[in-house]
């Protein structure tokens, strides 16, 4: 167990000796940065500070070692012993002595040389207001909580384009008198970048919270809509607000992310197989945040986004008029269509999704569904027969049929001695299978009769050799001639 006291009086003990001055350079002796003095510090007084070197990762990796951190509000909370964090851009971390001092390394004061030549580089100075976002405390020091306060937030989330934030609150040391709700987007009070939200005060009927807390009145819930320009995953932080007691601290609600979404809107209509085997897809999207301005879809084919083995399609951007779309969502303009016919590899029934992207941060992609196609079997077909009629003849048989290419039949390469580009294999080419085959009609209703094929093949092989079937393509000649099957022919002598 570390000792706060050893750590703290080495940490003055450096700010008095002038030897020592603000470098990063040599932070980590005879200089030091904010940082590395509070972790030197740290481990002089006995401290298991885990990976800890910058503002960066300091809470995370005393947090891990049994520190609490607890978010800053006012210089009330502050303890002897305290690391006081700033986490924003111009981050910053000092050492709580109490009293209103602190310790800590400042700066270089125009003086980038070691030691410290104007007494200032490394200091015990008085506090100062820095936006700072954390308390550090170290292990077994007691937390205070503002016992004044109760409260619970009961719903977090999206709803319509606007978080909506509903719960209750009462300051028992004001009577009956309500207390405010504030919520900060993107992080706690105070730090840069962050939206901050008053709700007003909390005064909607909430009769249950009087039920369990009577003597205050049935007024204390609250609930808003709160617009907002932030986007994707953010940290969200909910305070009710001290009335009665400003020496403690506001009462943290709720502190955790949410999704806030990308501001992208649409709807999947529709993905259906046409004859010649492309996948037609249709719907619509606008993104909220760019006004007018149309934004992309991508359709992945046979798996969501980042799915091994899903087909992924750029649509581009949408542009095809849709006047329904205009006026369930007026002021965005008549052209946020999409539509498309796409070439697929996939064959038999796929899922099909569809993605709006943000024109902002096309990271945030908004899922609008998932339709289930039956993109048909391809090019299908069996091998029936091969068979040695006399010396130098083949007899071969059988069907196949291009599942996308309606009552049309598809032609069939016969090798022999050899697959497909064997430069020992001999190829034949029997033209197009229309021989009559109620059979293969009776299992694929729909694509007519006249899908068999048989030949008599003149040959020069001779001893066992092997017969491969390819059918080819007919709608998608992009894509591979499957291989139907092999059959082991014994040809004779020669």
């Amino acid at each position: 167990m570390g000792n706060i006291e050893t750590a703290l009086n080495w940490a003055v003990g450096i700010a008095n000796d002038n030897r020592h001055g603000y470098s990063q350079a040599k932070r980590y002796g005879p200089d030091y940065d904010c940082s590395s003095l509070v972790c030197q510090a740290l481990k002089t007084g006995g401290f298991d500070t885990g990976g800890a070197q910058t503002t960066q990762n300091i809470r995370k990796e005393l947090c891990s070692k049994g520190w609490t951190a607890i978010s800053f509000s006012n210089p009330s909370q502050l303890k002897r012993g305290d690391v006081l964090l700033k986490e924003t851009a111009t981050a910053h971390v000092v050492f709580c002595l109490g009293d209103g001092k602190i310790v800590h390394a400042s700066g270089t004061h125009g003086h980038p040389e070691t030691g410290d030549q104007t007494g200032k580089e490394i200091c015990v100075a008085n506090y100062y207001s820095n936006a700072w976002n954390w308390i550090l405390r170290p292990p077994g020091v007691p937390v205070p909580t503002p016992s004044n306060l109760r409260g619970n937030l009961d719903f977090i989330g999206m709803v319509n384009g606007t978080l909506n934030v509903s719960g209750w609150t009462i300051d028992t040391s004001a009577g009956g008198q309500p207390n405010e709700v504030h919520v900060y987007i993107g992080g706690t009070a105070g730090a840069a970048g962050v939206e901050g939200h008053s709700l007003g005060m909390a005064t909607l009927p909430r009769p249950d919270v009087e039920r369990v807390l009577p003597g205050y009145g049935p007024n204390h819930g609250f609930s808003g809509n709160i617009k907002t320009n932030k986007l994707g995953t953010v940290e969200v932080v909910v305070y009710a607000i001290q009335r009665s007691r400003p020496d403690l601290p506001h009462l943290i609600l709720y502190r955790n992310t949410v999704y806030l979404g990308s501001g992208v809107i649409g709807h999947f209509d529709e993905a259906k197989r046409l004859n010649d085997g492309t996948l037609k897809v249709s719907g619509w999207t606008i993104d909220t945040n760019a006004g007018g301005q149309p934004n992309e879809v991508h359709i992945y084919v046979g798996g969501a986004a980042g799915t091994s083995g899903a087909e992924g399609h750029g649509l581009g951007a949408v542009t095809v008029p849709r006047p329904d779309v205009e006026k369930a969502h007026p002021g965005y303009g008549p052209n946020h269509g999409f539509a498309a016919n796409i070439k697929t590899k996939k064959t038999g029934s796929v899922d099909v999704y569809a993605y709006g992207i943000c024109r902002a941060q096309p990271h945030l992609n908004t899922f609008f569904g998932t339709i289930k196609a039956d993109l048909g079997r391809g090019v299908v077909g069996a091998f029936d027969e091969a068979r040695r009629l006399d010396s130098g003849t083949l007899r071969v048989s059988g069907w196949t049929l291009d599942t996308s290419g309606g009552n049309e039949p598809n032609a069939v390469h016969i090798y022999i001695g050899g697959p497909s580009g064997d430069p020992k294999a001999e190829g034949h080419n029997l033209g197009l299978a229309t021989l009559s085959r109620p059979d293969v009609e009776k299992a694929y209703p729909g694509h007519g009769p006249n899908h068999g094929f048989a030949a008599n093949i003149k040959t020069k092989k001779t001893g066992v050799v092997d017969v491969y079937m390819y059918a080819i393509q007919r709608t998608r000649p992009d894509l591979p001639n499957p291989h139907i099957g092999t059959i082991k022919v014994d040809m004779g002598k020669a």
